[in-house]
């Protein structure tokens, strides 16, 4: 997505939003964090608690029903997703936010390159490599 001026003002509603939201998640636009002008949404700190003793992105994998894959607590992922917003874990205790709908455009173009592959299915006993 190109960045212009209805970005800038997403993301620093979204900075805001966030920085009053998860008190500790310490947002910083992800342009900031990672120095390259094309790279648009937050960074934030996973260890910021959306509910006591519950961080939205734990430094660790946690063997909770509340988190998606151990690493990403599902109200938090659902908030962001009501504001727009995809959850992707950079590494564990570090979360990145970017627009919900440069995910979509990207799985549909990967759903548009690989319905033109042609794919055999191995048979019984059959390797990939």
């Amino acid at each position: 997505m190109p960045v212009n001026v209805s970005c800038d003002a997403a993301e620093a509603a979204l900075l805001a939003d966030l920085a009053a939201t998860f008190p500790g998640a310490n947002p910083v636009s992800l342009r900031q964090w990672s120095g390259r002008p094309d790279h648009f949404g937050a960074v934030v700190c996973g260890e910021a608690e959306i509910e006591p003793g519950y961080a939205i992105g734990p430094y660790g994998p946690v063997d909770v029903e509340e988190y998606e894959g151990g690493a990403l607590h599902l109200g938090f992922v659902a908030w962001a997703e009501r504001r727009g917003w995809h959850v992707e874990v950079y590494d564990f205790g570090t979360l990145w936010l970017t627009p919900l709908a440069d995910l979509n455009e990207r799985v549909d173009a990967w759903k548009r390159a690989w319905a033109d592959m042609p794919c055999t299915p191995l048979q019984p006993g059959e390797r990939p490599f």
